[in-house]
């Protein structure tokens, strides 16, 4: 086993000897170190030349707009007003951040008594999430019971006690989740870089320190059941040490559900840099991130990598029965990852399912079979039911013919009587 192959089992069980006794610091400063081996994390790119690459990419423009037709739906032909409008200033050779400034000014001139508030799209959003997540919790067969409140899926129950949700916002998707979930407000634990100026007052807020080397989270070991990350990891600078908190704080059962992108190219990475780059300096009332073509972080990574990189830190995934096909531009999904429950490898899994579907066709089959050998005995008895109905016509018919023929035989024998009495 090579050292970026080592699990969290592995790390658990690997003695450590420190002179100040330290052991479980350690192991999780170890875990960080073999994750930081594994991630790869590349130099970020300026993000201020990005709006003429996307307008030079006609599917990307139009993928643009497609995920934006709700921001644009008050504004009278909206998606030619931005597409000119990019058009117009790219060719002015302006700046990303320049184009987005002026497009956030005309964009909220236009919308000026229009259209919902922001806090009534975050309600909306919230509430879409949430439906997102009902779906999600479907997908992987796993159900919720309040009395007391669990969750049970992969073949254990998981007590829902406390909640993270990491890269929070305003908090009213990690509230709305906690209360499907139903988990206890003073549980309810959300933390991010930077601190909403709309976040809603019943949420324990933790602001992180985006600059610090190692990212630390302010929680016992063990002491979180259910920790969320929708669209938030790919936005981390120390995601090693983020991977290895999490794997700390899950308790045992304990599940983390992430919504992420499944990327695909670069191409799919710049329509969701430009996507960013209007949530944060575009639609929103207030700008999100001024300096956002400087500061922006993003690492977009396929499905598989996200797989691979949680189970080095001992979080098994557990795939969706039905997994749906991806409906926008965007490519996102969520997954579940489990701390301490036993889940079926992928090729376990592969096996499990072909083997449901070998059951289910031989099971077709044998109906099938079934069905035929009814329909040939129904057929059978027809035909014996047929016979003896023939048999009885003729019988009846055989009958009548008797009853008919004997008044004619009773006659020629009373004339036959008569004559021999004549003579």
């Amino acid at each position: 086993m090579s050292e970026t192959e080592i699990t969290h089992d592995a790390v658990t069980d690997h003695e450590i000897k420190s002179s100040d006794g330290k052991q479980e610091d350690d192991k999780w400063d170890r875990l960080t170190e073999i994750l930081s081996k594994k991630i790869e994390m590349p130099a970020q790119p300026k993000r201020d030349n990005q709006l003429k690459e996307v307008l030079r990419k006609s599917d990307i423009m139009r993928d643009l707009i497609t995920l934006k037709r709700g921001q644009l739906k008050d504004i009278p032909s909206g998606h030619n007003w931005l597409r000119d409008s990019i058009e117009k200033m790219v060719k002015e050779d302006k700046p990303d951040h320049e184009i987005y400034a002026s497009l956030h000014v005309d964009y909220r001139g236009k919308i000026d008594g229009k259209g919902a508030g922001q806090a009534e799209v975050q309600h909306i959003r919230s509430a879409a999430r949430t439906v997102q997540f009902e779906g999600t919790l479907r997908e992987h067969s796993a159900v919720v019971y309040r009395d007391p409140p669990r969750l049970q899926c992969a073949g254990t129950e998981i007590p829902m006690e406390s909640l993270l949700d990491i890269g929070c916002g305003d908090g009213k998707i990690t509230t709305a989740l906690a209360e499907l979930l139903g988990v206890p407000k003073e549980k309810t634990f959300g933390c991010d870089i930077y601190k909403d100026r709309d976040i809603v007052e019943n949420l324990n807020f933790t602001l992180l320190d985006d600059k610090q080397k190692v990212m630390k989270l302010p929680f016992e070991d063990n002491s979180i059941s259910i920790v969320i990350a929708f669209m938030s990891l790919h936005h981390m600078r120390q995601l090693p040490s983020m991977i290895s908190e999490i794997s700390r704080i899950l308790s045992q059962k304990g599940v983390l559900v992430i919504r992420e992108h499944d990327c695909r190219d670069s191409l799919d990475a710049l329509l969701w840099d430009v996507v960013h780059g209007f949530h944060a300096m575009v639609w929103k009332e207030h700008k999100e991130n001024e300096n956002f073509g400087e500061e922006y972080f993003a690492l977009y990574r396929p499905r598989a990598e996200w797989r691979e990189i949680l189970k080095t830190a001992g979080l098994q995934c557990l795939e969706p029965r039905n997994p749906q096909n991806y409906k926008t531009p965007l490519r996102a999904y969520h997954a579940f990852f489990f701390k301490g429950v036993d889940i079926p490898n992928e090729e376990n899994h592969n096996r499990h399912r072909e083997d449901n579907s070998r059951n289910r066709d031989n099971r077709r089959n044998d109906d099938r079979r079934n069905d035929d050998r009814r329909n040939v005995d129904r057929r059978n008895d027809d035909r014996r039911n047929d016979d003896r109905r023939n048999d009885d016509r003729r019988n009846d018919d055989r009958r009548n013919d008797d009853r008919r023929r004997k008044p004619e035989e009773d006659q020629v024998r009373e004339s036959h009587d008569n004559k021999r009495q004549r003579r």
